[in-house]
């Protein structure tokens, strides 16, 4: 069993090395949005060391995903101003046990989670097309 589990581990290493941007912000956004749903939960028990736990995690996700995007450009700019709010919005929701702001927050995350995924697919038909 503990063969597999380092075999496991490896894989994932090596899925993270070899991932493309935008794999790696779906990832985070994925992360960050468990990390919300746990924290939701951890909410309604009134676990507030848990809740701050998942609500930090999905702090630093957000945060992760900025530099993988373009500043240079000015849409680049306003989607890290984005995840900025998004983070900060994480801060106040965790101090004011905000449930809804949590819902609406996870609410665009998955909407960018979708805009990611499309963004990766025509990458991947663009690649594609330039082999054929």
């Amino acid at each position: 069993m503990k063969g597999r589990q380092q075999i496991l581990r490896r894989y994932q290493q090596v899925s993270v090395l070899t991932a493309s941007a935008e794999q790696l912000i779906i990832a985070l956004i994925d992360e960050a949005l468990s990390s919300i749903h746990t924290a939701r939960q951890a909410m309604e028990k009134e676990e507030v060391a848990e809740q701050n736990q998942h609500l930090q995690r999905a702090q630093e996700c957000v945060l992760q995903v900025i530099p993988f995007i373009e500043a240079g450009k000015e849409q680049g700019q306003a989607l890290i101003a984005v995840y900025d709010y998004l983070n900060r919005q994480l801060v106040k929701a965790n101090m004011a046990n905000d449930r809804s702001a949590l819902e609406e927050i996870a609410d665009f995350l998955g909407k960018q989670k979708e805009d990611w995924q499309l963004a990766l697919h025509h990458r991947r038909k663009k690649h594609a097309e330039d082999f054929i």
